[in-house]
């Protein structure tokens, strides 16, 4: 694959052809993965939710460093990663989507933005 996001050990847009350690969650442990086109999708083991690689947001070429998204309340218990969206499911049972919402996968009209984080 292609080092785009900045924080990793790598050069933008070098080609990464043995795995590398990804420095920014060392100290996170992770319990499930889930990879989009560009983006990626983390859920660490206390149930906080970390997403890096290409802005979900519409339009946005921005390239993102791993963060907790601040905004899903509570504990997530699965998540999941589109082509250009992902989503959550919370221990509560809620489905949480952002994201492109082209065929309205984000649970909304298609084309409405789905970068807000309430429940799909």
């Amino acid at each position: 694959g292609e080092a785009r996001a900045a924080g990793t050990s790598l050069s933008l847009g070098a080609q990464v052809r043995t795995p590398s350690l990804l420095e920014p969650l060392c100290a996170v442990r992770l319990a499930k993965l889930a990879c989009g086109n560009g983006h990626t999708v983390a859920m660490a083991l206390n149930g906080d939710v970390l997403t890096w690689g290409r802005a979900l947001e519409k339009d946005s070429d921005e390239w993102l460093l791993p963060d907790p998204k601040r905004s899903l309340p509570g504990e997530a218990v699965d998540v999941a990663a589109g082509e250009a969206h992902a989503a959550v499911a919370s221990l509560t049972g809620d489905a949480y989507a952002w994201g492109h919402n082209h065929h309205g996968q984000c649970a909304r009209d298609p084309g409405q933005c789905g970068s807000l984080l309430l429940p799909a």
